[in-house]
């Protein structure tokens, strides 16, 4: 850490301390007396002191505003009453254990937590966890008010998450640590609200939140792809068409807006992130059928091979292609045989060897000789195929609730209701799995696609809170337009996949990738959630003592849906393999 974010680190601490406890005023006075004090010559220092203090102006505006909501509540409130009494703040209730029993949406959705998160999920720096914990069982042992004041670095970058903690000892349950950190949630309406009030483009509101989070001119460039120039001179031109005159007064114009959507709408409904345009390429294959796919994050960057699930998933919520084009990563997503415009598999051929055929005929198009293959679901199976087909593309497989061939009874039974009907149909009625899947399709379009993924994922809260935020669930119903839509029906192509998978033989694929993990050439990562409806932990247990050479890295606060909310987990796995 530099002696400049030393800097900034105290002085955020100390104006913190003062909102919460005005009785620590003269610590503040000492503190500052003492670091403008500067001695003769000491030119390089003064540079360091400013420099920090250049970094304050948004990041404070903002911070105070969550302390002033979160002194609101009384100190003997339930854990879900205060967590839920904020609402434009990422927030979170943890006990002495390090259990998360609390967690709001901007929480969720900023910090890729749910309930029953652990704090090492938390996307802090290494040692950041052991300072929070630190600090939470140093306030659980004191008195009725303790309050204190943290600034938390997040991982992979220098940008600092300020956490106001609070004890609260309830009546009935556990004393718990309320924090309630400076990570904001945009309201429902904000991005027509500053069109409207200003006439900023879409590209000038996202700018402005980036300020509003505290990220600096380079961080926004680099989340942008952008010159720190352009930065510069789109910073000016949000100045001029808002009247204000420093990003100081920006933020503070962002946050009164914030404040005003939340007090007029009782229902705290986040807003989404505009998305980027998704155009599909194009290629033939050696056959002569079209293949499409899509290119998401930085599209000169070390390619990831992304196989999103039978679902068709194939669009990335804006935070995370942001987070990888930032890290250069360049995912390319097939829109498999039979979705989209991607012309289907021939009824007699195998059906599974074709597709991998496909997909590495699509690498060879792009010139792609080794990728990492990162895959969600089963179709886990789907890369371990691909890998058996040429182990020398692939140092790597990653697999977001990854599944392995189901060979028990018991763990087709364990399944949630859905997942089970569609198995049971493959395995003991394949007849009626055409039917099946067909009829799934027709409900989905009748009831909307929102309702049917809440009726597949009703089992599991992890997932139905992963897909209630506004980026994932816009991301999972457009991107999967591709499989359903309204003038368009993938579901034969699902059915036959579905087949695929239960009746081929995966012993000697098994054996290659346990052979290749084994002896190092080979890493096979799973990230696996606790509330997966397809994989309950019994299942995931029995997979982790049978394929002993898989590492399995598993989140009680996750689902199915794993990838939508531990993927800077999986971004920064992946920068170890590309």
């Amino acid at each position: 850490m530099t002696k400049t974010s030393d800097t900034t680190s105290s002085v955020i601490e100390h104006l913190y301390d003062v909102a919460v406890d005005p009785t620590s005023y003269e610590r503040l006075l000492d503190f500052w007396a003492d670091m403008m004090r500067l001695p003769e010559g000491a030119d390089g220092q003064a540079d360091g002191v400013e420099a920090a203090l250049a970094q304050l102006s948004g990041h404070l505006e903002r911070a105070d505003r969550v302390l002033a909501q979160s002194m609101m509540a009384p100190p003997d409130e339930s854990a879900a009453s205060a967590v839920g009494a904020v609402h434009h703040a990422a927030t979170f209730a943890i006990n002495k254990s390090g259990t998360l029993i609390s967690v709001n949406a901007p929480a969720a959705l900023a910090l890729g937590i749910t309930n029953g998160a652990r704090a090492a999920d938390l996307p802090f720096e290494p040692g950041e966890v052991d300072r929070l914990m630190a600090e939470t069982n140093r306030i659980l042992k004191g008195n009725a008010r303790a309050t204190t004041v943290m600034c938390l670095r997040a991982r992979d970058t220098e940008r600092l998450i300020v956490a106001h903690m609070r004890l609260y000892r309830p009546l009935s349950d556990e004393p718990f640590v309320l924090c309630v950190t400076s990570e904001i949630s945009w309201p429902a309406g904000f991005t027509a609200q500053m069109q409207q009030s200003f006439g900023l483009s879409l590209t000038e509101i996202d700018l402005l939140r980036h300020l509003a989070e505290g990220h600096s001119v380079n961080d926004i460039a680099d989340l942008r792809a952008r010159s720190r120039e352009t930065v510069r001179v789109q910073i000016k031109s949000l100045l001029a068409k808002t009247g204000t005159r420093s990003q100081l007064e920006l933020v503070r114009l962002a946050l009164t807006t914030v404040e005003a959507l939340f007090a007029a709408d009782d229902g705290f409904t986040a807003d989404a992130l505009p998305q980027s345009a998704l155009e599909p390429h194009s290629f033939l294959l050696k056959d002569g059928r079209n293949f499409d796919y899509v290119i998401q994050g930085d599209p000169n960057g070390r390619p990831v091979f992304f196989l999103p699930m039978d679902f068709g998933f194939i669009r990335l919520p804006p935070a995370i292609e942001a987070e990888a084009r930032r890290r250069r990563l360049k995912f390319i997503v097939p829109i498999r045989p039979g979705y989209g415009r991607s012309s289907p598999i021939p009824a007699e051929a195998d059906y599974l060897g074709r597709l991998c055929n496909d997909l590495l005929d699509l690498l060879d198009h792009l010139k792609v000789q080794r990728a990492p293959i990162l895959s969600m679901g089963d179709d886990s199976l789907i890369a371990l195929a691909l890998y058996a087909v040429a182990p020398h593309r692939f140092p790597a497989l990653l697999c977001c609730a990854g599944t392995m061939p189901i060979s028990a009874r018991a763990q087709h039974d364990r399944m949630g209701k859905w997942h089970r009907f569609i198995h049971s149909a493959c395995v003991y009625t394949p007849q009626m799995l055409p039917f099946v899947v067909k009829a799934g399709a027709a409900m989905a379009r009748r009831v909307g696609k929102k309702r049917f993924f809440e009726s597949i994922y009703a089992g599991s809260p992890a997932d139905i809170a992963t897909f209630s935020l506004p980026d994932v669930r816009d991301a999972l119903i457009s991107g999967s337009d591709i499989m359903l839509s309204e003038n368009f029906s993938g579901h034969e192509t699902f059915a036959r996949e579905l087949t695929a998978k239960v009746v081929v033989d995966w012993e000697t694929p098994l054996r290659m990738m346990e052979a290749a993990a084994t002896s190092g050439t080979l890493k096979v990562q799973f990230y696996n959630g606790e509330q997966d409806p397809q994989i309950p932990p019994k299942t995931l247990a029995e997979f982790a003592e049978e394929y002993s050479w898989i590492s399995f890295r598993t989140y009680p606060d996750a689902g199915q849906l794993v990838f939508y909310l531990k993927w800077r987990d999986v971004l920064t796995d992946l920068e170890a393999v590309v």
